[in-house]
């Protein structure tokens, strides 16, 4: 099977549906989880839930940030814009789970000790998650794009990136 040619409309209407998805997995099972929250069931722990989620929320925008920086970094120098963009999304889903991490833990760990202090973190999470929504702007910003680049991420029907499907057997 051969490379799949992807256009740049179709580019990004695919980082956003996997951006929407991720962003739907955090937020389904926190209104599901603070309707259905009753007690503390894990007390003891709780201290514990509360520090582990604020070091998984500072620990996952620091470490997503730096991730996706040192992937970009490895590609900028790039001459091949297709390159460039594989890496882009490359980097983009690594980042996009970093930050989704602290927000999964706090749901379980609200869903086990009822605690607000763990919402908050969530939510803080959550609004970060939020601020890194994909968009040909932040593309071009981070990739340093020339002006021919830029101009071909603005033609939707310019081809951006290839896909090497995996073959099933």
């Amino acid at each position: 099977m051969g490379l799949i040619q992807v256009k740049s409309s179709e580019y990004f209407r695919t980082q956003n549906f996997i951006y929407f998805g991720l962003l739907a997995g955090q937020i389904i099972p926190i209104l599901i989880f603070s309707y259905t929250a009753t007690d503390n069931q894990m007390e003891d722990l709780t201290v514990f839930f509360e520090v582990f989620a604020a070091f998984l929320a500072v620990a996952g925008i620091i470490g997503g940030h730096y991730i996706f920086n040192y992937l970009i970094k490895q590609k900028k120098e790039s001459k091949e814009l297709k390159q460039k963009m594989a890496t882009y999304n490359t980097a983009l889903i690594v980042k996009f789970a970093m930050l989704e991490v602290p927000s999964i833990f706090c749901i379980v760990s609200y869903n086990l000790t009822a605690e607000i202090s763990i919402l908050i973190i969530m939510a803080l999470s959550l609004i970060t998650f939020l601020i890194h929504k994909p968009s040909r702007s932040k593309a071009i910003r981070a990739l340093n794009l020339t002006k021919e680049e830029i101009e071909q991420i603005n033609d939707p029907q310019a081809v951006i990136s290839v896909y090497h499907p995996k073959s099933s057997y």
